[in-house]
């Protein structure tokens, strides 16, 4: 089964992917004026700190987990160097697609719904928005809490030694502890994810200019394994291609529906104003963070990349052993255990959410949050490649239904763009 999902994420999911991203993400490109791109410095000024901040931080959060680090590690060991261009590709487009996918979500829709699942009822009708919700509780489940909590353990295992089983209780009690003192963990997440980003990224950039004298051979190879064909479907077929979408969508979330579902809740805001903190997400998360890892594990371990297929922990750990040569392993555990413990607070919300939007009795509620719970504890020990290929898919599904329903909403977007910020740009 495993197999035959791989075999499906790689030559349809992950193609099908690659031209919604650029069309649709074309599309907003043109109809949106490129704005973002045209004009960063009043994006980045335009955005709501004051009202939306709390909203936008769970989102990066959910966005910044160990795809930042693991997964960007696993396309690199997998896909070769090009993953990365493919990465940036991808983000190039996501962002105009991000924003779309704020925006429409919180304006009204049919029955009260908001979110995702509103703009997906509006589009497909009820039935689709419910498998919509399904495949959100399924991926907070794996991405949102196996994934998670696997990254801890291997992380865990390299700089504590500690058996998985434990790790994964210690876990749950915390999370269980985080959520008991911080209610919805929105303002836990206002500290972690600025910590954890900022940290991460000056530990890189150490990394990046002890080496800086390798960048143009790094960037060399990263463009020629881009558009180096080694399948029967060419360039389409490559394993960089294919993991450079995969796990980017993986990183940054956009088109997903997860990102509407953090935001849909923000108050004192217009929806259109709101959603250039899609814009933000997406900058920070794949063009900052990602690439930052990347080219620090490139230019450390790029010769031997393939040595390290299904051992992400520890190409992350012999990367910055480089600079940290015996704290690396303790480094790279507590960016790890801040990035995935974020995340792990952002998909309980969000499965949460959605739980509650369609009012399920309080026993089913329950039953849910246990099952969150011990995909935490059990993920620990779990392998790795059945969760990717897993997690991949049920994301992949989630894109697809999302950006269906954001195509059809189009004009929603560039009519609250045009009417409430359009001005400004």
């Amino acid at each position: 089964m495993i197999l035959a999902l791989e075999g499906v994420n790689q030559y349809f999911l992950s193609v099908a992917a690659l031209f919604l991203i650029l069309l649709l993400g074309g599309w907003f490109l043109l109809h949106l004026h490129a704005f973002y791109l045209r004009h960063p410095l009043k994006t980045f000024s335009a955005l709501p700190f004051e009202t939306g901040a709390g909203e936008m931080w769970r989102s990066l959060g959910g966005a910044v987990g160990v795809g930042n680090i693991f997964g960007v590690a696993a396309a690199l060991s997998l896909g070769g160097a090009g993953a990365l261009f493919w990465m940036w590709a991808g983000a190039f487009f996501s962002m105009g697609i991000k924003y779309a996918e704020i925006t429409l979500g919180m304006l009204p829709h049919r029955g009260g719904w908001s979110g995702a699942v509103g703009y997906i009822r509006d589009a497909f009708g009820k039935g689709m928005a419910v498998a919509f919700a399904a495949l959100l509780v399924l991926e907070s489940l794996l991405m949102g809490g196996m994934l998670q909590s696997r990254a801890i353990a291997q992380t865990a295992a390299l700089a504590l030694k500690t058996p998985p089983s434990v790790c994964g209780l210690v876990l749950c009690a915390l999370l269980g502890l985080a959520l008991w003192k911080a209610g919805s963990g929105k303002g836990l997440s206002g500290i972690l994810v600025p910590l954890a980003c900022g940290g991460y990224l000056l530990l890189c950039l150490c990394v990046i200019f002890r080496h800086a004298e390798r960048l143009p051979h790094v960037f060399a190879q990263i463009f020629c394994d881009a558009f180096t064909p080694r399948a029967p479907l060419g360039i389409l077929g490559t394993p960089a291609m294919r993991q450079g979408i995969a796990k980017g969508i993986f990183s940054s979330e956009a088109g997903c529906g997860t990102a509407p579902t953090a935001h849909q809740s923000a108050k004192g805001t217009t929806p259109a104003a709101q959603g250039l903190f899609g814009v933000f997400e997406v900058f920070v998360d794949t063009l900052l963070l990602c690439t930052a890892t990347g080219l620090s594990i490139l230019l450390t371990n790029g010769g031997r990349l393939s040595a390290y297929r299904n051992a992400e922990a520890r190409l992350c750990v012999d990367t910055f052993a480089d600079l940290l040569p015996r704290a690396a392993a303790a480094v790279v555990f507590v960016f790890v255990f801040l990035f995935a413990f974020e995340t792990l607070l952002a998909f309980f919300a969000y499965s949460r959410q959605v739980l509650t939007a369609f009012a399920l009795p309080r026993p089913l509620r329950a039953a849910a949050i246990f099952l969150f719970f011990c995909a935490v504890a059990f993920g620990a020990g779990a392998g790795g490649h059945a969760l990717w290929t897993l997690s991949d898919f049920f994301l992949l599904c989630m894109l697809l239904c999302s950006t269906g329903a954001l195509f059809c909403g189009r004009y929603r977007v560039t009519d609250a763009f045009e009417r409430q910020i359009g001005k400004d740009f």
